[in-house]
């Protein structure tokens, strides 16, 4: 099974679009990490999304919710 992060600005996410997209990419047989759900409270958010998206252990390929909300974000 690939494991994939799935990127996206939060604004994007307010009537819980990001989340649908993630449930149904989930439903295809992928294993998707989504910063809702993967990252822990009371540690540096940064170093834990660099950990996902770098270790090859946790994921095999990035998904880019691409909006204009997204493709204006720096963090994105």
């Amino acid at each position: 099974m690939a494991t994939v992060w799935l990127t996206y600005a939060w604004d994007d996410n307010e009537d819980q679009d990001v989340d649908f997209i993630a449930q149904e990419l989930s439903e295809t047989g992928l294993e998707v990490n989504l910063d809702r759900w993967n990252i822990q409270a009371g540690k540096r958010l940064w170093e834990q999304i660099e950990h996902f998206i770098q270790d090859e252990d946790e994921c095999d390929a990035w998904v880019l919710y691409a909006t204009p909300n997204s493709l204006g974000s720096e963090p994105c």
